[in-house]
């Protein structure tokens, strides 16, 4: 039984898994595509050599599997965080914590973003 795909990282819906049989184009490789309706996606084919395959497509589907699920987690550039599209509660409190009057819009955005939520 091979492992469940675990929901998309952008959007969180079910990724479907496309087989399409191979050729002469393509080395007879059987390819494998996981496309997520938000535009996600990854693919692989089967191994051969030579036109002799070297991996079952079944194989392949377990690879293709394990890289969905064990993708790594969504990380901004250095220097960049993620914050929620509207600031939270949390995030409004500490700014008007502060008396804004006598700060840069620099000091204040980095109070904000000190009292942004943690991403899950």
């Amino acid at each position: 039984m091979s492992a469940e795909l675990k929901p998309c990282p952008f959007c969180g819906s079910k990724p479907v898994m496309r087989e399409r049989s191979g050729d002469e184009r393509n080395g007879y490789n059987t390819s494998l595509e996981l496309d997520c309706k938000c535009g996600a996606s990854i693919e692989t084919e089967t191994q051969n050599n030579g036109g002799l395959p070297t991996e079952t497509v079944a194989s392949a589907k377990r690879r293709l599997t394990h890289s969905w699920n064990t993708r790594a987690a969504l990380a901004p550039p250095e220097g960049y965080v993620l914050v929620p599209v509207e600031p939270t509660r949390e995030m409004i409190d500490a700014y008007v914590a502060v008396d804004a009057r006598f700060n840069s819009a620099r000091h204040d955005w980095a109070v904000m973003i000190a009292a942004r939520p943690e991403v899950p």
